[in-house]
């Protein structure tokens, strides 16, 4: 469904679209019953803080100029944590 929606979206041609894969996100005490099976076997998810820090910073450098708008712009978990650095 998720790709559904992405393909669907981009499908309305708008000028600037980012698309966010964050992958595992830690809700930390918000954390939904099914999650809390990776937290017992030590998977470390993205914490919710962070992913918003990395959207925040992304729309500052698009509305600074630092960073051009694409048609098309997916930022991976990588990449996230690296803006919100």
């Amino acid at each position: 469904t998720k790709a559904r929606s992405e393909e669907g979206i981009l499908k309305l041609s708008f000028a600037s679209c980012a698309i966010w894969h964050p992958g595992f996100l830690d809700r930390g005490d918000l954390t939904r019953k099914g999650e809390s099976w990776a937290k017992f076997f030590g998977a470390c998810g993205l914490p919710v803080s962070t992913l918003a820090k990395s959207m925040r910073v992304y729309a500052e450098q698009l509305a600074a100029g630092k960073r051009d708008a694409k048609a098309e712009d997916v930022i991976e978990n990588k990449g996230i944590r690296a803006l919100a650095a």
